[in-house]
């Protein structure tokens, strides 16, 4: 059976008629991608970021390594009022050290002229609060049956369970974040001899942090350097 020659030309006019206007919009709503094509061109235009640009664009050095929760309210470059190409930001949900994430911040140890190595997390953090939900189903016990939330949560409860916090504790939520803030700091000295040497031989120090998302103060909680570890 031939096909419809009517049908056929509709289709055609219909997708031209259909990529023309993705082309062409320029307004869309704040949830596609036209939107952040608008604010694309802002950002390419803006004579702040064309000079940052400029500069970085044959390379970086970034001086600081912010490993932070991939929240969308704690980013590093702007809560600690930086521009392009002065943070290596690895960001991951509950802010924790996986072996991609440690391998990231040992290469930029190892690459670029980093004096400090920032594991920040921050208040109220849904992946914390998801691991103390699924610690107190269980009982208190690691379960790493349940899906493709394991990398995540996992972590975060060995944290909490090596911290000995009682996870029904009226200030669970806020002890389980910073024990999960010391527990990445410490995977990655533990995972990486390239990390572990450059905190020995005073290269970088390491500063365990909390964000309130209320104030937008980063909190020093922990600094580990080759003098102490606190």
């Amino acid at each position: 059976m031939k096909p419809n020659f009517f049908l056929l030309l509709f289709l055609l006019v219909f997708s031209s008629a259909s990529i023309q206007a993705t082309s062409e919009c320029e307004c869309g709503s704040k949830h596609d991608w036209h939107y952040l094509q608008k604010l694309n061109r802002k950002f390419i235009k803006n004579p702040k970021y064309i000079k940052q640009r400029k500069k970085t664009a044959n390379g970086q050095n970034p001086a600081f390594v912010v490993l932070s929760c991939a929240d969308s309210r704690t980013p590093p470059e702007l809560i600690f009022n930086q521009g392009l190409g002065s943070i290596f930001c690895p960001r991951v949900a509950g802010n924790t050290a996986g072996d991609q994430v440690v391998d990231s911040i040992a290469f930029a140890v190892d690459t670029w002229n980093v004096t400090t190595v920032v594991v920040m997390g921050h208040e109220n953090c849904g992946a914390v609060s998801g691991a103390l939900d699924r610690l107190r189903l269980n009982g208190g016990v690691i379960d790493p049956e349940n899906g493709v939330l394991n990398a995540v949560l996992i972590p975060i409860e060995k944290a909490i369970v090596d911290a000995g916090i009682d996870i029904y504790g009226p200030n669970a939520l806020e002890e389980s974040t910073r024990a999960n803030i010391a527990y990445a700091a410490r995977q990655l000295m533990e995972k990486s001899a390239i990390i572990s040497n450059a905190v020995q031989n005073g290269q970088i120090i390491i500063v365990g942090s909390v964000y309130s998302l209320k104030t937008g103060k980063a909190k020093e909680i922990f600094v580990i350097d080759n003098c102490i570890e606190g």
